[in-house]
């Protein structure tokens, strides 16, 4: 169990990894300091448990153990809980975010994320920001190697999305987020998440439901990210998104009037 007080704790839900787990990958992402780590395995059925007990020796990860499936959002939120459990793992200001296990971000990302939401003296949190959000923009200069079919679908949902908040974030999908905690952010995670998809959202959602305000997302472009490969969505999958994507217009129209109303 990771037992030492640092700035940064990232969670990482972690399904079947076992036949793309790069362990170089991993030993560079656990060598960056001041960073403890939360894996929560979410119920795999292959080799991944074997895989993530050989990383607890280490003082600075932690492993969680689903015994059955419960999907992303539940994985997140059993990490985020357990930092919320757990005061040896924050004292003072600190921040919690999570990270996708399919190897998309590279090392050098994390470490600069790091120091943009604690490390810099003009760290963004300092300047009013409660989160730090990846976003995927093909910017020139940067290397994001991403599916056109992806990209597209992505923004068709944000645009409809748009609708019933005008400040969602461009790329809401990506898979690094960093948060200050806070007592409003313990409270989103009090209850089980309504959608599996939109888990970004709706902590967006919950955040402003709960404190009266919007959460002040600071976005910040990618500068390496790749698609990863069997991390495509599935035909089976899409009866669920579509109605995920209902609910969580709804839960964004609700928020964003309750908050004006405060």
């Amino acid at each position: 169990m990771a037992g030492e007080s640092k700035n940064l704790t990232l969670v990482v839900p972690v399904f079947n990894e076992a036949k793309r787990w790069n362990q170089g990958y991993w030993s560079q992402v656990l060598a960056i300091t001041n960073i403890n780590w939360i894996f929560v395995n979410d119920g795999s059925s292959d080799t991944t448990t074997e895989l993530l007990a050989k990383l607890k020796a280490a003082s600075h990860v932690t492993v969680l153990e689903h015994e059955v499936n419960r999907g992303k959002a539940e994985a997140i939120r059993s990490g985020f809980n357990f930092f919320f459990k757990n005061s040896d793992l924050h004292t003072g200001k600190s921040f919690i975010g999570y990270l996708d296990a399919d190897e998309a971000f590279d090392p050098k990302e994390i470490a600069r994320f790091l120091n943009l939401s604690v490390n810099d003296s003009n760290h963004l949190v300092s300047q009013g920001f409660q989160a730090i959000w990846s976003s995927r923009v093909q910017l020139r200069g940067r290397r994001i190697e991403r599916k056109k079919y992806r990209h597209y679908l992505g923004r068709i949902i944000i645009s409809f999305l748009g609708s019933a908040s005008p400040s969602i974030p461009y790329d809401s999908q990506s898979g690094f987020k960093i948060f200050a905690s806070d007592e409003n952010l313990q409270q989103v995670f009090m209850d089980n998440f309504k959608t599996k998809w939109f888990i970004d959202l709706e902590i967006a959602a919950r955040y402003q439901q709960i404190s009266g305000e919007q959460l002040r997302i600071w976005e910040e472009p990618l500068l390496f990210w790749r698609d990863v490969g069997g991390s495509a969505i599935k035909i089976g999958s899409l009866p669920t998104i579509f109605i995920e994507i209902v609910r969580i217009y709804f839960l964004l129209r609700k928020s964003t009037k309750s908050a004006s109303h405060k």
